[in-house]
């Protein structure tokens, strides 16, 4: 009687265990990989037809790049959504320097020269 409760009792447990497993293993919902500022390593760095993945790189021009939006902190300091990303005063997207976030736009530096970027109004 004492095997067959222990059998009993490791089957029970096994069957939690795994249970508990699978859940971890297979969560619902897509993968979401967080870069922290980090070039993602599931992007590839080329497109199909060879040319460079902007994705990877970032704008190389002010063509484009593509101001979504202008905020304030509680501090003050302005923020900016530029395709996609956060930036502040100083960032870096790929070869493009933030260099001032007003309430108008937003200047950019590339290969030393300056460019003001506009937001644009839907229609």
């Amino acid at each position: 009687m004492n095997s067959c409760l222990r059998g009993v009792y490791i089957a029970v447990a096994t069957a939690f265990l795994l249970h508990a497993l699978s859940h971890c293993a297979f969560s619902e919902g897509p993968f979401l990989y967080d870069a922290k500022k980090q070039r993602d390593p599931f992007v590839p760095l080329l497109k199909p037809d060879g040319t460079p993945n902007a994705d990877v790189y970032g704008p190389g021009s002010i063509e484009e790049l593509n101001l979504e939006g202008i905020a304030w902190d509680s501090g003050g300091e302005g923020i900016a959504i530029i395709n996609g990303n956060l930036v502040k005063e100083g960032d870096k997207i790929g070869n493009i320097t933030i260099v001032k976030i007003t309430k108008e736009g937003v200047q950019v530096e590339i290969d030393g020269e300056l460019f003001t970027c506009f937001l644009q109004e839907d229609k």
